[in-house]
């Protein structure tokens, strides 16, 4: 029995499992940070979990672990309690949490907590493997096709992605000296592919 279904038949509530390379790097960003962007980054990643939390238990999908690794975070549930219509509807509610801190922060003018909770919502909708808009598209095309061939789509569209992230990081690492961000994404994205 592994350690997932461990935590799940005891009804425990929301465990979280926090790896050394999440921890590492959360660390030195954290050191690293001048500006205060890191506090914003963890209020707004907060708020996208919080938001797929609420819809997966209104679906009665409670999520039992949150695995913080290196690439981001990832909730764990019971995948056979939601239909393919709300998976979509639980992967959008996480960004959709997002753009309401992004239209209160605004209102508020916390204009900096308002750009990193909306670049977190954006970022996350796009169509990669492990993130919510990855999530969404392998929905829709499963409702079409075999679930294996939407995930085989999924995966090469993630290739490609993380391929013009690492390409387009260079290219300003080359001309403008910064990109390093969209380098370690790209990379990030290649390896959790692989695994």
């Amino acid at each position: 029995m592994t350690r997932d279904s461990i935590l799940m038949s005891r009804g425990e509530g929301m465990g979280v499992d926090i790896s050394p390379a999440f921890a590492l790097a959360a660390a030195l960003i954290y050191l690293l940070d001048g500006q205060g962007i890191f506090a914003l980054a963890v209020i707004s990643a907060a708020v996208h979990e919080l938001g797929h939390y609420t819809a997966l238990c209104a679906f009665g999908a409670r999520p039992y672990l949150l695995r913080l690794e290196l690439t981001g975070a990832a909730m764990y549930f019971d995948e056979s309690r939601l239909s393919y219509g709300r998976e979509i509807i639980a992967a959008l509610a996480g960004p959709a949490a997002g753009l309401v801190l992004t239209l209160g922060a605004a209102i508020m003018k916390a204009h900096a907590l308002a750009g990193v909770s909306l670049v977190l919502s954006l970022f996350n909708l796009l169509p990669i493997g492990g993130l919510d808009g990855g999530r969404i598209l392998a929905a829709m095309l499963s409702m079409i096709m075999s679930p294996e061939r939407a995930r085989s789509i999924c995966v090469w569209l993630t290739v490609i992605c993380a391929a013009v992230m690492l390409g387009g990081g260079m290219c300003l690492m080359l001309y403008y000296h910064s990109g390093a961000a969209l380098i370690i994404a790209g990379a990030a994205l290649l390896i959790k592919t692989r695994m």
